[in-house]
């Protein structure tokens, strides 16, 4: 770990090092390994991406500073600097991961700026990547990362720099460096990084430094280019637009639609006129009314009297600042249906009792906070929010519900949607294990002995997240042809008399739990399957 005179503490540091690395060496798979490359493929991958992105986005500010060099050239400048932070850091991590790869093959900085990572015989190796990046501190402070860190900080604050400050507060490029408090103390962000990681993990960090370096310098360029284009207004097609707040109308209520010629001042009114279009769409062949107009946007109303699809088009006739008259077209529709509700259970489809039923209720072109619903039977539907609610389903609930919902509409008046009918479920029966065997099986004697209790749970296909318990089971052990007996009561944890019994159990004997009871969370009791365990 490092030359010259050790202390006792940095020689025991040092031993402590060597083991850990021996212990972690044993643990990384080779299919670790091969994830790690597979993600650096990738980053690189996506480095690459990222330079034909931004090639075009400085193309566009060439082509822009010819067009007006006057307006243009002060942005210019900023991103050429932004492209010029960005390859010199680019660059030093590039020389760094070439140096981690010379050092950890044994190999010259040339050979190892052509070989791929895929090919690296020490992938897995420990040592050389963190002596290179943490060095002999145990705060990193020596090493290459204390180096990349200031780096990475001093590039993040140098891009911003470049930015207009108002501009600043949209922008996260990322980099920050923090150290991190855990259990076992405060890391440094360098031995957070890469203390004890193999070559091909500290490789696919600094690839992901990398492609944080070309995202940023893009993201970077691309405010500083919307800089002096967000001023302009380069419409090359006007056409008529035709807004709603919603397509779907219930029958009764009145559907509305904004109709505007979209890039046109407000200061002075279209006028909007209701017919038939030719099939090119270029003049009416018929006019069948008109759209009344203020500060430049139409308001179209009619009465929703029937249900089905609804078309409507015309011609909106607006005046240019030459005095020209221009026609934009226009087509839309709109549904007209009956009112309907949506109820659904978002774990299964039926509701259980004694457990939170997740439901999620809307009624379409409904807002969440005007559906009102109810369920029948005593139980209570308790409203989370965003059409989320919970179904509390009572102990003496009938075996089926109903789901009353109803809206508040836009004048004020509350609509009934309907009913759903839901069946009602008691919970299903839980299982008992010990250890991990629930019918039978073989355990090692040392494993029964660790064994603390028998746990009652409910198969992993059973959605939500409830807990039963053990109120009583028999324990016989079969010796032989001697057979013993014992009773537990009250819990499904090894009081001190159980323990010592199930104890007594040596290799070759079995044990078996039977007579288990458990009592679910309706305090519902269940007489549960044995369980026949051989002593290994």
């Amino acid at each position: 770990m490092a030359g010259g005179k050790e202390t006792p503490r940095q020689k025991m540091i040092a031993m402590m090092y060597l083991v850990l690395t021996a212990i972690l060496a044993l643990n990384v798979s080779k299919e670790v390994i091969e994830a790690f490359v597979t993600v650096n493929t990738s980053l690189e991958a996506t480095a690459g991406n990222f330079d034909e992105k931004n090639g075009m986005l400085y193309a566009d500010f060439d082509q822009a500073k010819s067009v007006d060099p006057k307006k243009v050239t002060a942005y210019w400048e900023k991103a050429n600097r932004a492209k010029e932070l960005s390859s010199d850091l680019n660059e030093y991590i590039r020389k760094l991961k070439v140096e981690l790869i010379a050092a950890t093959e044994g190999i010259t900085t040339a050979e190892a700026d052509t070989i791929h990572l895929d090919y690296v015989k020490k992938q897995d190796d420990f040592d050389r990547p963190t002596n290179i990046l943490v060095g002999n501190t145990e705060d990193g402070s020596k090493g290459k990362a204390r180096e990349l860190k200031i780096k990475l900080n001093e590039y993040r604050e140098a891009m911003l720099a470049l930015v207009p400050a108002k501009e600043r507060k949209n922008l996260n490029l990322g980099f920050e460096t923090p150290d991190k408090t855990k259990k076992d103390g405060t890391k440094t962000w360098e031995t957070n990084q890469f203390y004890n990681s193999p070559l091909v993990a500290s490789v696919a960090i600094l690839s992901k430094f990398q492609t944080d370096v070309k995202n940023a310098e893009f993201d970077v360029v691309n405010t500083l280019y919307k800089s002096f284009t967000k001023e302009d207004f380069p419409f090359d097609t006007i056409a008529a637009k035709v807004l709603t707040e919603s397509n779907y109308v219930m029958l009764g209520d009145e559907y509305k639609a904004n109709v505007f010629v979209a890039a046109f001042s407000t200061t002075k009114n279209p006028e909007i006129i209701l017919g038939k279009l030719n099939n090119d769409g270029t003049a009416l062949v018929s006019e069948s009314g008109t759209v009344p107009a203020n500060n430049g946007m139409g308001e179209y109303v009619v009465r929703a009297n029937k249900e089905g699809i609804f078309n409507y088009e015309g011609m909106v006739k607006m005046t240019s600042p030459s005095g020209q008259q221009k026609l934009y077209p226009f087509k839309s529709e709109y549904i007209v249906a009956r009112p309907s509700m949506v109820v659904s259970p978002t774990a299964m489809n039926v509701f259980y009792m004694g457990v939170d039923n997740p439901v999620s209720i809307s009624v379409p072109g409904v807002a969440a906070e005007n559906v009102v619903a109810t369920v029948t039977g005593g139980n209570q539907l308790v409203k989370n929010g965003n059409g989320t609610y919970t179904m509390k389903i009572q102990k003496n609930s009938p075996m089926e519900v109903d789901v009353n919902v109803s809206a508040k509409m836009s004048n004020g008046e509350t609509k009934s949607m309907g009913k759903m009918n839901f069946r009602v479920k008691r919970l299903p029966k839980p299982y008992a294990r010990f250890g991990e065997i629930t019918t039978s099986g073989r355990m090692q004697k040392g494993v029964v002995d660790a064994q603390m209790g028998l746990v009652v749970s409910y198969d992993p296909s059973f959605l939500f997240n409830i807990v039963a318990t053990t109120k009583a089971f028999d324990i016989v052990l079969i010796q032989g042809r001697d057979v013993f007996t014992h009773h537990q009561d009250g819990s499904g944890k090894f009081n001190e008399e159980t323990d010592r019994f199930v104890k007594k159990a040596k290799r070759g004997d079995r044990l078996i739990f039977e007579n288990i009871k458990a009592k679910d969370v309706n305090d519902v009791v269940h007489d549960l399957s044995p369980i026949s365990i051989t002593v290994n």
